[in-house]
């Protein structure tokens, strides 16, 4: 005859609950503990940075039991709460389960890796428009070192001209910086582009004038001019060109060369 019929871990000389379902958490005379289906509360706090391999599980209970679980083959006694730290980023597999007895409840955590700031930036001719897409707010914003902003949003805009740099900076200095250095021109356009004759090249608005120089496509300058800036735009003609592909190089602090079909 088994020393133990009901095969939870209790002789059957002290078990005074001789048919324990298996899995039940159990008291010191065999008896089924009952726990709440919440009786657990699982936290990940996932590496503040990156390679800092501080990440961390807390374990909170209910009720008051003698618990254990066994995490990197390490193991880990509570009552009430744990917490287990400098943990590295990966998904981590374990069971609570109670001493004495065959109740075992298993959980599957992640453990993410410390952030890196990241985000994008789309200029026009008078803002810049910054959408974080990683980072610990709040953002705490510099224009060419001279901090202009803090916010919690993720989305914002900043007033900037040619050449400024624009760096964000995170709650967490280790998360980096995100940086832009503001080039209007590099969105220079011109249109329409194919053109009968006329034609216009945007630039900032903050330009008042500027050097634009016409080459065909032998590389042979047909007109050096300074324009006048009208509103963002520059007016140009090549209306007097046979058709043909020329190119339009625009003399802004990094020159420009922009190709321009007339028909």
């Amino acid at each position: 005859m088994s020393n133990d019929k009901d095969k939870d871990g209790v002789p059957n000389s002290s078990d005074v609950c001789s048919n324990t379902p298996l899995g039940s958490a159990i008291d010191s005379q065999g008896c089924t503990i009952p726990l709440a289906s919440d009786n657990f509360n699982i936290t990940v706090i996932s590496e503040t940075c990156l390679n800092s391999n501080n990440g961390q599980i807390s374990i909170s209970a209910s009720k008051t039991l003698n618990y254990y679980i066994i995490l990197n083959d390490t193991k880990y006694k509570f009552t009430n709460n744990l917490t287990i730290s400098n943990l590295s980023p990966k998904k981590y597999n374990f069971c609570i389960m109670v001493e004495g007895g065959l109740y075992k409840n298993c959980y599957e955590v992640e453990i993410n890796k410390g952030a890196i700031i990241g985000g994008k930036a789309v200029v026009n001719s008078t803002e810049v428009l910054i959408k974080i897409e990683q980072g610990t707010p709040p953002f705490n914003v510099f224009v060419n070192d001279e901090e202009i902003l803090q916010t919690s949003n993720t989305e914002f805009s900043v007033t900037i001209k040619h050449g400024d740099i624009v760096d964000v900076k995170t709650a967490a200095e280790c998360e980096g910086v995100f940086s832009k250095t503001i080039d209007l021109f590099e969105n220079i356009k011109a249109y329409p582009n194919p053109t009968s004759g006329n034609f216009e090249i945007t630039l900032p608005v903050s330009e008042k004038e500027i050097g634009i120089e016409l080459y065909n496509t032998f590389g042979l300058l047909l007109s050096k001019k300074v324009y006048p800036v009208i509103f963002g735009k520059v007016k140009l003609t090549i209306d007097n060109y046979p058709s043909g592909l020329y190119l339009a190089r625009v003399l802004a602090e990094k020159p420009v060369t922009l190709k321009i079909v007339k028909q």
